[in-house]
């Protein structure tokens, strides 16, 4: 028996949140046939905040109005009530809309609002100018609870929200099984999790260029990332022979069609660098109606089917010599605990398809 089969394994759920007798468990004695890890987040976090701040300009329009939109907000995130990390990602929407997501993280929704409310960053999203530079803007904010979200890493780097953690875990045994990504979320140990409820559009202050999407309990968020940048030409070219095609179907399906399984929006993005190049790390950010929608796709339907496939071909090919990492983070909930503010954007953008 190989060494393998004895290494030890932790839960998903770190100590402090596990309820006696609830703790979801592996139901097999076999270990997973290959290692992830979690995020390990300090026990005074109670909340985090995910928010995408995006900027959008239709095909024709005027990149200079882009380039300056764009620098706007790096000055605003770089303040000192900023957010603790980071990211920018660059992709084209199904309507042929250039669009640029910054990802802002904090530790605390108190930080966030701090943020927010200042001068300089409240004046510029509210100034009238948004509604008239020719650019559109969305604000998609996210802020579960430390008990309503998970993550999981291919491997024991720090990911996308996981910047904000202490620690990475061990190898964990919450996972190779369908239904691990939701016993991986410690809420799941008391709570069904179960979505209720329709989202709304709805004018702001009955102006016609700033739309808000009013949201229902427990909608779904997963923002999953691929990063290759350690990857020599040859994994390279087989990341894009066997993998790459179907995620694209994977996410081009959820884009254009998701709305009939329970997918409200997605997007699929390349991150850049510091010096605005393009990266070798891309990512797949949806909103769902519920996590039970997210789980039915995952589980069953072709366009999945075919990427866990592709990835399944992928490593039996390189095993331990893979350099491809991959990654994802998902989050449930409430109603207040969502926020969706979208300026002169087209009317696919996001939430507002839902209209």
């Amino acid at each position: 028996m190989s060494t393998t089969d004895h290494r030890e394994l932790e839960s998903a759920i770190p100590e402090h949140l596990r309820k006696p007798g609830l703790c979801p468990f592996r139901s097999s004695a076999e270990p997973p046939p290959y290692p992830t890890y979690v995020a390990r987040f300090s026990k005074d976090i109670n909340q985090v905040v995910m928010c995408y701040l995006g900027i959008q300009l239709r095909p024709e329009g005027n990149r200079k109005a882009l380039k300056a939109a764009a620098i706007s907000v790096e000055e605003l995130v770089s303040l000192a009530s900023g957010p603790l990390y980071v990211d920018q990602a660059k992709g084209v929407d199904g309507d042929e809309y250039e669009t640029h997501i910054f990802a802002l993280f904090w530790d605390s929704v108190m930080a966030y609002q701090h943020w927010c409310a200042s001068d300089l960053v409240q004046g510029w999203w509210e100034s009238n100018q948004r509604e008239e530079d020719g650019v559109g803007y969305f604000k998609e904010v996210f802020m579960p609870k430390i008990d309503f979200f998970e993550t999981h890493y291919a491997t024991p780097e720090f990911q996308s929200l996981g910047n904000l953690a202490d620690a990475m875990s061990g190898e964990i045994k919450e996972h190779a099984y369908w239904g691990a990504m939701r016993h991986r979320i410690p809420a799941a140990q008391y709570d069904s999790l179960a979505s209720v409820g329709l989202p709304s559009v709805v004018s702001k202050h009955d102006n016609a260029k700033r739309k808000l999407v009013v949201p229902h309990d427990y909608m779904c968020l997963i923002r999953s990332g691929q990063n290759w940048e350690n990857a020599d030409q040859t994994e390279i070219a087989l990341y894009q022979k066997v993998i790459l095609p179907s995620l694209v179907q994977g996410m081009g399906y959820l884009s254009e069609q998701g709305l009939e399984i329970g997918c409200y929006s997605n997007r699929f993005v390349t991150l850049l660098c510091e010096d605005g190049y393009i990266a070798r790390q891309s990512y797949g950010l949806s909103y769902w109606s519920g996590l039970d929608a997210l789980e039915k796709w995952a589980s069953s339907h072709q366009t999945h089917l075919k990427i866990f496939a592709a990835a399944q071909e992928y490593m039996s090919k390189l095993g331990s010599e893979a350099r491809l990492t991959t990654y994802h983070e998902v989050a449930v909930m409430a109603a207040d605990e969502q926020y969706f503010e979208y300026i002169n954007c087209h009317p696919s953008t996001g939430l507002l398809q839902l209209a």
